[in-house]
């Protein structure tokens, strides 16, 4: 069973890496600068042992010019090649980590709802913010840090093997036996990852919750129990999870602080002896021992490219939903000729199967209807509304519209006819505008109509389309709030307009009118509006009415 899971995760994790094809022309020349940078650099530290043998052995003052001539060329062309890899290197970094970030927000702007069901908001945000780059900086660079650092242990192991078999022999063993020590460690970083990845999530849904209800822990003078309980979460939860990886990385740091102090100084003492029985040069020994120094770095490396492969696999379930597990896009186009029709036909729908919270409903709407859903507090209004809007599938019956099951119809056409303002609406940072458009063009006129219904245009007047709206709308009251979201769903002149409690938090002067003002819109525009509300006033317009 562990074995089949295994097998799954990884076909997922190389189903994720085929998404950066595209990136392997600029992974080539990255991949070349460096090449060039390893060469340049390893050349110029072999020269080092040139000049200190000629200053020992042999004082030829024209071929020791000569060398320290090459030796100032190469060390500044490894300068600047090493400059050009280090900005190349961390901008294809920062590049291919944000597309990552980038896909997947769009991915996760066209999911079922359904699929959000068993997320929570720190969830979606950790996949998308840690998880997602982490694959994506191993699929992008990670493979890069592999070949390179090979290359770099097989050209040191070269050279050091042809200045001396032995010597080069008992680097290499030292070095195979260091790699795969270091590599046992981090093989068990995989699972301690995934489970760290999960609780980091986890800590930030509970930071997300507790900022949005901040003035509610406030009011309930209940700071103390909010605080404890994310207090226990850091240290039963987290910190676990977070001292596992202490853990390994500590024993990671220790024996590479014991190779990186030992391996050199063994080097330079098994020289010494080499050199005083005339077997080995003193400028030999300095590059034994300069390059064995280097060669811990790449096989650290390596491992920790591995690290990384590692932590990617473990992470693959988590981002491989979001990039694979969407809306099929092999539904019909959908254009309206004529006057839209909603049938309602919904046998029994319930978010499990023990909990049915509606059921036996049947019913046509035409335009001019304006539809009363009643029903006592959790009983169900808001949930038979997201299925007359085409959020949810319903497993025993349907919503069509003109004859059409609603979720058999593409989301773009489906949402350029259906609008839903939810209770608690977004309000962005930005402009009263930018707010109303999302990045649409509409005409002043459009505007100033739209804002007309909603009853915003005398704060508009004051203040200016321009007026700066903060994060989440606080500088705006809540009724604001709730007129700017349905400006902007009347701006868009829906056919069927969904509004959930939107007038709850309105005034009783200002909802009078905005129904007035949805009356005439419904009978001008011959749309069907459905409508949620513990007011009476907003029956007063409707037409028809559905009880749940």
């Amino acid at each position: 069973m562990k074995e089949a899971t295994e097998t799954k995760v990884k076909t997922k994790y190389r189903e994720l890496l085929g998404l950066f094809r595209s990136l392997r022309k600029e992974q080539a020349i990255l991949l070349m600068i460096c090449f060039i940078s390893i060469i340049s650099n390893l050349y110029f530290t072999y020269l080092v042992q040139d000049v200190v043998d000629l200053f020992i052995v042999n004082h030829d003052v024209t071929k020791m010019k000569q060398c320290l001539g090459s030796m100032l060329f190469w060390g500044i062309f490894a300068f600047i090649i090493g400059v050009v890899e280090t900005k190349r290197w961390h901008m294809f970094r920062y590049k291919i980590i944000n597309w990552m970030r980038t896909l997947m927000h769009k991915k996760m702007l066209s999911k079922d709802a359904n699929f959000f069901n068993g997320k929570t908001t720190g969830d979606v945000v950790s996949s998308i913010m840690d998880d997602g780059a982490v694959i994506a900086e191993q699929a992008g660079i990670g493979s890069l840090m592999i070949i390179l650092n090979i290359l770099q242990i097989v050209i040191i192991l070269t050279v050091l093997i042809s200045k001396n078999l032995f010597l080069g022999l008992v680097v290499v063993a030292c070095g195979i036996i260091y790699y795969f020590f270091i590599n046992s460690i981090k093989k068990k970083m995989r699972p301690a990852y995934t489970k760290y990845s999960q609780e980091n999530a986890n800590l930030r849904q509970r930071v997300i919750e507790n900022n949005r209800a901040v003035l509610d822990i406030k009011s309930l003078n209940e700071k103390d129990f909010f605080q404890q309980n994310f207090e226990y979460n850091i240290s039963e939860c987290y910190m676990p999870a977070a001292n596992k990886i202490i853990k390994l990385d500590v024993m990671n740091y220790s024996v590479n602080e014991f190779i990186q102090i030992l391996f050199p100084v063994f080097v330079l003492v098994a020289g010494g002896i080499l050199v005083s029985a005339n077997l080995l040069t003193v400028g030999s020994v300095i590059l034994f021992y300069v390059y064995t120094q280097k060669l811990v770095e790449p096989l650290n490396n390596l491992s920790d490219a591995m690290k990384g492969a590692q932590m990617a696999i473990g992470y693959a379930d988590r981002v491989y939903d979001f990039l694979f597990d969407e809306e099929k896009e092999e539904k019909e186009e959908f254009l309206c000729e004529g006057e839209l029709v909603v049938n309602l036909d919904i046998e029994a729908f319930g978010w499990n199967e023990n909990q049915i919270i509606l059921k036996d409903i049947e019913e046509k709407f035409v335009p001019g209807d304006i539809v009363f859903v009643q029903g006592e507090s959790g009983k169900g209004k808001s949930s038979l509304l997201k299925l007359a809007a085409g959020f949810y599938d319903i497993a025993k019956g349907k919503v069509s519209i003109n004859r059409k099951n609603i979720r058999d119809i593409r989301e773009e056409d489906r949402y350029s006819y259906i609008k839903f303002l939810p209770q608690e609406p977004i309000i962005l940072e930005g402009s009263i505008r930018s707010n109303l458009e999302l990045g649409q063009k509409y005409t002043d006129d459009e505007i100033n109509n739209a804002l007309k219904m909603a009853m915003l245009k005398e704060f508009v007047a004051e203040n200016g389309l321009e007026y700066k709206i903060l994060e989440n709308g606080k500088n705006l009251s809540g009724g604001q709030k709730q007129r700017l979201a349905l400006a902007r769903v009347l701006l868009r002149k829906p056919a069927i307009l969904f509004l959930d409690e939107a007038t709850s938090a309105l005034d009783e002067k200002n909802e009078i009118q905005i129904i007035k003002n949805l009356y005439q819109y419904v009978k001008e525009n011959k749309s069907i509006l459905f409508v949620t509300s513990h007011r009476k006033n907003l029956g007063e317009i409707c037409n028809k009415e559905i009880r749940v």
